[in-house]
């Protein structure tokens, strides 16, 4: 009898049991018994609003799998939900179910497992075996997902042969051996051993992630397909969403772990990862010399000193030397050497050289460039920033970018926005479709001020100038010349001016301007003169309009007769030997477009 125990290879006879779909254990919305009406001919999307509205369920699915509008017959059911859902949509379709929703799937094929052997081994190993083909062609199936249903503590694939071999950790007197494939029913094999070993009382936690887009995982990912295999990669497909706990995990790269080829399907609580790690998740602490490869979520912390590609939800913190890439949302704090790249951020993003999301709802800092292509607090890049809906400030060294709208914005360079809620400030241009408060050397707003006006001021000098802003605040630029001046010939003038009034025929505003002096040859001179203006002007027709404006103005001069520099203060003009505190007054004409 223990030469039985020990060392006994023998085809199972004596159980086998072949179970489709879903793990009979956990069919607790699915074995419910539902009494329904016929419905006739019905779209399949309003059988399943139908079952939600009533019956309180609710579906996920891949919409590319499953046409909503094509129609069943839905007639009378009274019994188990599972049977009225296979009787409705038909065979192609299996069903599982989480804690929140019943998951339907497309299965068009169905496998069967056969010549199955158990060969009982020392130490509390088993091994079985066996061949996995196609029900229908009977041809032998590569690459099916087998692994240990009741302690996931190993898995394996199936070879070219549909052949596999699987070492079973510390057995029962019962066997669950799950094997999946995509496109393939999910099948639950039970083999009833001829002896009793000793049994280990703890029950792992199993659960199932709802994938929204299953074209959406790690493996589309540069960083995903290039830290995975394609065993792991076929592993996730035949097995989707299903995941288990456990308490640790340590690898040294992801095809040398403690949970072995069933790695990829575990969520642990604390996983330490060598060179690099591949699991389904964390709801804890993980840290990799190298890089995390997590398939669905990370809840906790997770260091690596490389990169982290995440497949679903962050909640925490995230820290790479390198990179961070979440498929889906992060809500916490997401820092980055390199890059961060996400959907959705509920916190701080914070890079060395770029972030990226569909959706920040919080903040953006990075030493090069920021992007969020809707809405976004703020932003802070050293570089760039480029924003739809930008609620806050957009601070940046270079350009702003705000597609939508825009708080504030302020950019060494150039900003540009459709709409500036608040003041936007640039080195050199502003452009908008509509912005009241810019301040730049130059405006360009769509909805705001552009003139061009011809002036002559009680120096002798008359120029033109370009005025160019929102509806409050805009900008001056002109040039003009000096028609006698013993030092001066031409002269360019910036400044920044502000609406105070504006009624039908008449304005009123203000503006604070310096004009920079050459001499004939063109020559810089070091003096300069500064004027506070207060301009009344009168509407003459739609586009002209003239003004005569008083202004209290500071003029340097050429050559300082007063040694000890003290200016002079007159009540016209300005002295041509001292630096003058006077009174002036400038006309002109503007034409407004």
């Amino acid at each position: 009898m223990l030469y039985f125990i020990r060392k006994a290879k023998l085809f199972v006879a004596l159980s086998l049991l072949m179970i489709t779909q879903t793990d009979a254990f956990s069919q607790a919305k699915l074995a419910q018994v539902v009494k329904m009406p016929a419905y006739g001919k019905t779209s399949v999307g309003q059988l399943l609003e139908q079952l939600q509205q009533d019956k309180g369920l609710l579906f996920s699915y891949n919409s590319q799998l499953i046409d909503l509008d094509s129609v069943v017959q839905a007639n009378a059911h009274n019994g188990v939900l599972i049977d009225y859902l296979e009787r409705c949509l038909g065979p192609r379709y299996s069903f599982k179910e989480t804690a929140s929703h019943i998951i339907i799937s497309r299965s068009d094929w169905r496998m069967v497992v056969e010549q199955v052997d158990i060969d009982l081994k020392q130490h509390n190993k088993t091994m079985i075996s066996g061949y996995v083909r196609d029900l229908r062609s009977n041809k032998p199936l590569s690459f099916a997902s087998v692994y240990d249903k009741g302690t996931y503590l190993n898995a394996t694939l199936t070879n070219k042969d549909g052949f596999f071999e699987l070492d079973v950790k510390k057995p029962d007197s019962k066997v669950i051996i799950g094997l999946n494939k995509e496109n393939y029913r999910d099948t639950t094999l039970i083999l009833l051993l001829p002896i009793d070993v000793s049994k280990d009382s703890k029950t792992k936690k199993v659960g199932y992630y709802v994938l929204v887009d299953s074209n959406r995982n790690i493996y589309k990912t540069f960083l995903g397909a290039a830290f995975s295999n394609a065993s792991q990669r076929i592993q996730s497909a035949n097995l989707g969403g299903f995941f288990i706990y456990s308490p640790y995990q340590m690898s040294l790269t992801p095809g040398l772990s403690t949970h072995g080829f069933f790695n990829s399907q575990i969520v642990n609580k604390v996983s330490i990862n060598i060179l690099g790690g591949y699991t389904a998740g964390v709801d804890g602490v993980e840290f990799a010399g190298g890089f995390n490869l997590n398939q669905y979520k990370v809840r906790g912390v997770q260091m690596a000193g490389g990169v982290n590609v995440v497949g679903g939800d962050v909640s925490g913190v995230q820290i790479a030397g390198v990179g961070n890439v979440v498929l889906r949302n992060v809500k916490g704090v997401q820092m980055a050497g390199g890059w961060n790249k996400v959907d959705t951020a509920r916190g701080l993003q914070l890079a060395g050289v770029i972030n990226m999301a569909k959706e920040v709802k919080g903040g953006q800092l990075a030493g090069g460039v920021n992007y969020a292509k809707d809405t976004v607090q703020y932003q802070l890049a050293g570089v760039m920033n480029s924003g739809g809906v930008v609620k806050g400030i957009q601070m940046a060294g270079g350009i702003n970018i705000a597609t939508e709208t825009a708080g504030n914005q302020m950019a060494g360079v150039i900003n540009i926005a459709k709409k500036v809620k608040g003041v936007q400030v640039a080195g050199l241009i502003n452009i908008a479709d509509s912005s009241d408060y810019p301040i730049a050397l130059f405006n360009w707003i769509k909805n705001g001020r552009r003139q061009l006006g011809l002036f002559a001021d009680e120096s002798g000098f008359i120029g033109v100038n370009f005025r160019s802003g929102g509806r409050v605040m805009y900008s001056i630029l002109g040039m003009g010349t000096y028609l006698d001046h013993d030092a001066y010939k031409y002269g360019v003038e910036v400044g920044l001016g502000a609406t105070l009034l504006e009624r039908h025929r008449f304005a009123l505003s203000v503006e604070l301007s310096q004009r920079m002096h050459m001499d004939k040859d063109m020559g810089w001179k070091d003096a300069s003169r500064s004027s506070l203006q207060l301009i009344p002007s009168l509407l003459l027709s739609s586009h002209f309009r003239a003004y005569v404006a008083p202004s209290l103005n500071y003029s340097q001069a050429a050559e300082v007769a007063d040694q000890d520099g003290k200016p002079l203060w007159k009540l016209w003009k300005a002295d041509a030997k001292n630096n003058t505190f006077h009174g002036g007054l400038t006309a002109g004409l503007v034409y407004q477009f």
